[in-house]
């Protein structure tokens, strides 16, 4: 039988084991708490999505792009095929393999939202072995005079950024001219031709 003394150590032990326990706790929900916010503040840092909807495709436009075919893939590589007419299969092989997005000219209106309203911008990129050569986005129809300037501090901005750099190793923040909107239309446009041609 235990005495009283020993049943006190006992309970203080007990209660000794869940303080521990209840302090682990305690911080682990501490860390996961900093964990998580870590987490949303990156997330918040992070581009954020914009609804884009495609008004109208083009396919490349060129002296050497021939009109699009029934698929965008023999357009790619109908288009390779003549830029590289001297060249053996093994070598054009390689190169459609190698080539992010066939050499050409490449025009896309595109819609997205502003506080101001629905915006449509004309978003007209040129490659030539997978490097931008020439990148212009012009506002298509009327828009307020806040989204125009918008509009046009993007084009600037993303001009000096963009040409002369590898179209799959573009590296855009998000907000460029001072419009994280016309950015992120910009941005996608550029994964849909990379997935596209």
């Amino acid at each position: 039988m235990k005495s009283p003394r020993q049943k006190e150590d006992k309970k203080k032990e007990s209660i000794g084991h869940i303080q521990r326990r209840r302090s682990i706790i305690a911080l682990l929900s501490v860390i996961c708490l900093i964990a998580v916010s870590l987490i949303v503040a990156g997330c918040q840092s992070a581009p954020t999505p914009v609804p884009v909807t495609q008004q109208s495709q083009s396919a490349p436009t060129g002296s050497n792009n021939p009109t699009p075919t029934a698929t965008d893939n023999t357009t790619k590589k109908v288009d390779i095929a003549i830029d590289n007419a001297n060249k053996s299969s093994t070598q054009v092989q390689q190169q459609v393999i190698a080539n992010a997005v066939a050499d050409g000219s490449y025009s896309d209106d595109v819609s997205y939202f502003s506080p101001g309203g629905k915006n449509t911008v004309e978003i007209d990129v040129t490659v030539k072995d997978d490097v931008v050569t020439a990148l212009n986005i012009i506002p298509v129809g009327s828009v307020d005079g806040r989204s125009s300037r918008y509009i046009s501090g993007a084009n600037n901005g993303l001009q000096s950024l963009v040409i002369g750099q590898k179209i799959d190793q573009l590296n855009i923040p998000h907000q460029v001219g001072g419009s994280s909107l016309t950015t992120a239309a910009f941005k996608q446009e550029i994964a849909n031709l990379i997935a596209k041609y």
